[in-house]
């Protein structure tokens, strides 16, 4: 009899007979019945299914012997349900579903714990991804357990963590639960992240600490950041992390490195968010990176021109920068990915020029197309861009203004050619006349162009306009017949 049928004639007791019996005594003498084919006992289950077993034992040996079993084999099929019952097991595991419960019954009989047994890197990894209250819970589970916690090599104190313990009115104790899991902590802090927000207060100086002790615990992963109303100043101590990789500081102030400092040697992402910096901190801080690939600089403030001279830089984003009158890229010979969202008319564009033939991909953010100076910024830009395989523009601007230097710009669009372009996308707002324009160029000195898609934020109470600009860009002229134009619409502007 097969395993499935076996399971059918117990659900179902009119299928008893005397073949049924001996197939049913061989299982039992086999072990394969009761065990190999049942699930982990639940909880307090045990005791219940060791009696029902010893009864089960009793009636197959009384079918045995009896020439009426009718009441017997009644009495073992509600035997045989209650055992079912007791172990929480469907009774029709059958197939492919047979070997996983045997495995799974064979851990559970022998209560082998399978995480515990796992090698202790690979438990690391596990409380990597726990909130950091869950991993210090673990030292409870068991003598083992106790210590594991100690060599997990990144601690996260994000904004869950604080909003805890403001629930639990423990905020007041943040800093010494901090203090003392860096204390406890005896392997190396490969990655640490520090959220501090704006309705919490907390003295600085412990911040301080909190970077000496990672600067000898081989840190390479730094995110800090301190949302509070006044941007606090940065230790020095964050200069002898000489093993970051990573670094993220957001709403600080920064000062000139110590006279000591000489480099961030391994550091390959540099972000730099709501910084105030100290004349000439900035520069400072770049130079000192020699292997540095991404860079990203948002809504800084203390530093009018920024120079970057760096070899290896291969992503660079500048965005809201304050006061910001000129960037001048020295030495990016290898850059590819460059984002801009600043007040364009303000930068000087030689400065920007002279580096930039490896670009790949382009993105400009918040272009004017009413501002004549951002117009001969952008197609100075595009010039030096020879390579530029992706083009991304935004701009949301109003009403179309007329442009003394438009005729300027047009010429200086002419004088360059994109042969590597091939996907272009310009969002535009309620003035898009010179932004065709601009795709009037692209498309005409673009030959390796697949795709260019034109969005407007133009709702359809506007549809004679739409109609419109729709028809003046089927009637522009393609140097690539692979080119498709895509023409987008979307808000609900009125006018």
């Amino acid at each position: 009899m097969q395993p499935d049928s076996l399971w059918l004639a117990l659900l179902y007791p009119k299928f008893y007979n005397s073949d049924f019996l001996s197939v049913l005594l061989e299982y039992w003498n086999y072990r394969l019945l009761l065990t190999d084919w049942r699930l982990p006992l639940h909880k307090g289950s045990s005791m219940w299914a060791s009696l029902h077993e010893r009864r089960l034992r009793l009636l197959i040996r009384s079918l045995l012997i009896r020439e009426n079993r009718n009441a017997s084999t009644r009495v073992l099929s509600s035997t045989l349900q209650l055992i079912f019952l007791t172990r929480r097991s469907s009774p029709p595991i059958i197939g492919f579903m047979a070997p996983c419960v045997r495995k799974a019954d064979r851990v559970g009989h022998n209560n082998i714990d399978r995480i515990s047994d796992l090698p202790v890197n690979v438990i690391e990894c596990i409380l990597c991804h726990l909130p950091i209250r869950d991993v210090v819970r673990t030292s409870i589970l068991s003598r083992k357990w106790r210590y594991i916690w100690f060599l997990v090599p990144q601690l996260e104190f994000g904004f869950d963590f604080f909003l805890d313990c403001h629930d639990r009115n423990i905020g007041n104790q943040v800093p010494g639960i901090i203090t003392d899991i860096l204390l406890l902590h005896s392997g190396p802090v490969s990655k640490f992240t520090l959220k501090i927000p704006r309705d919490f207060s907390m003295e600085i100086t412990c911040l301080y600490k909190w970077i000496l002790f990672l600067s000898k615990r081989g840190i390479e992963d730094l995110d800090l950041a301190c949302y509070q109303d006044e941007s606090q100043k940065m230790s020095s101590h964050l200069f002898y992390c000489q093993g970051l990789k990573y670094l993220k500081l957001d709403c600080f102030k920064l000062s000139l490195p110590p006279d000591d400092f000489h480099s961030f040697k391994s550091l390959l992402d540099l972000q730099l968010l709501y910084v105030e910096f100290e004349f000439g901190a900035l520069e400072r801080l770049i130079s000192s990176c020699p292997i540095l690939d991404s860079l990203t600089i948002e809504h800084c403030y203390g530093s009018d021109c920024i120079n970057i001279s760096s070899p290896t830089l291969t992503v660079l984003c500048i965005e809201q920068l304050h006061n910001i009158k000129s960037i001048c890229l020295k030495n990016a010979k290898n850059l590819t990915y460059l984002t801009l969202k600043i007040e364009y008319a303000s930068i000087i564009p030689q400065l920007l020029l002279d580096s930039i033939t490896s670009l790949k991909y382009l993105k400009l953010e918040s272009v004017d197309f009413n501002e004549p100076e951002e117009l001969l910024f952008m197609a100075a830009l595009l010039k030096s861009s020879p390579n530029l395989v992706e083009l991304v523009i935004r701009s949301y601007g109003g009403a179309v203004a007329p442009l003394p230097n438009h005729q300027r710009a047009i010429d200086y669009y002419n004088s360059c050619c994109l042969s590597q372009l091939q996907k272009v996308n310009i969002t535009v707002g309620t003035a898009c006349e010179h932004a065709l324009d601009l795709t009037r160029f692209l498309l005409a000195n673009s030959p390796s162009l697949e795709i260019l898609t034109f969005e407007v934020w133009i709702g359809l109470e506007h549809y004679e306009k739409l109609l419109t600009i729709s028809q003046d860009l089927l009637g522009l002229g393609r140097a690539s017949p692979r080119a498709e134009v895509k023409f987008l619409y979307s808000g609900n502007t009125k006018k």
